[in-house]
C-alpha cells in the first residue's frame, strides 16, 4: 500500500480512464481519499476494486472522493474514512452499476457521504449495504437537483439515521429524487425506530 499526506493515497486524476484497476491498502492522512480521488468531469472510473484504504482528514472518503467525474462497475469495499467510508462524493458526479459495501465511517455517510449544494448528482442501479456510520447514515445526503434511481439501501448501521439521511437545506428550490429505491433492514443504535430506515432533515 502506498501513503499521501492528502489527495489519494492510491490515484489522484483529473482526467483520464482508471479501468479493471486492483486499489487495495492505501492511505491518506490529511484530507482525499485514502484509495481513489477524481476532480473534474473527465474522470472515468470503471471496473475496479477499491478495498480496505484508510483516510484522515475532513471530507475524506476511506475508498474515495469524488469531485467530479463517472463511477461505473465498481466495488467499493471494506475501506475506513471520517466522511464516507466508502466514498465522498462533493461535486456534480454519476454513479452507475457500483456496489459500495462493508465500510466504515468514524463520522457520517458509512458508504457515502454526499454534498453537491450546487451541483447535480446521479446514482444508478446501485448497492449501498452492511456499512457502518459513528454519527449517522448508511448513506448521507445533503444537497439538491439529484436523482437516486434503482438503488438499493439495505443492512447499514448508524448511530442515528440508519439507512439514508437527506438533510435539505430550507432555502433550496429543487429537492433529491429517488425512483424505484428499496430502502429496508437498516438499524439506528441510538436513534428512534422512525429513523432506521429513511430520514429528511430541514437544516
Amino acid at each position: 500500500g502506498n501513503n499521501a499526506v492528502q489527495y489519494g493515497g492510491g490515484v489522484y486524476m483529473t482526467a483520464g480512464t482508471l479501468l479493471d484497476c486492483l486499489v487495495q491498502g492505501n492511505k491518506s492522512t490529511t484530507r482525499g481519499a485514502g484509495g481513489v480521488y477524481t476532480v473534474g468531469a473527465a474522470c472515468l472510473v470503471s471496473n475496479c476494486l477499491i478495498s480496505g484504504n484508510q483516510a484522515i482528514g475532513t471530507y475524506s472518503g476511506g475508498g474515495m472522493r469524488v469531485d467530479g467525474g463517472t463511477v461505473a462497475n465498481c466495488v467499493i469495499s471494506n475501506n475506513v474514512g471520517p466522511f464516507g467510508g466508502g466514498v465522498a462524493q462533493l461535486a456534480a458526479s454519476t454513479f452507475v452499476n457500483c456496489r459500495i459495501v462493508r465500510n466504515t465511517s468514524t463520522g457520517a455517510g458509512g458508504g457515502i457521504y454526499g454534498s453537491t449544494v450546487d451541483d447535480y448528482a446521479t446514482f444508478r442501479n446501485c448497492l449501498v449495504a452492511g456499512n457502518t456510520a459513528g454519527t449517522y447514515g448508511g448513506w448521507v445526503w445533503m444537497g439538491h437537483e439529484s436523482v437516486f434511481e434503482n438503488c438499493t439501501v439495505v443492512g447499514n448501521s448508524a448511530a442515528t439515521n440508519g439507512g439514508f439521511t437527506v438533510a435539505q437545506e430550507a432555502t433550496l428550490l429543487n429537492s433529491p429524487t429517488g425512483k424505484n429505491c428499496i430502502v429496508y433492514y437498516n438499524e439506528a443504535t441510538a436513534g428512534p425506530v422512525e429513523s432506521a430506515d429513511i430520514r429528511f432533515v430541514a437544516t
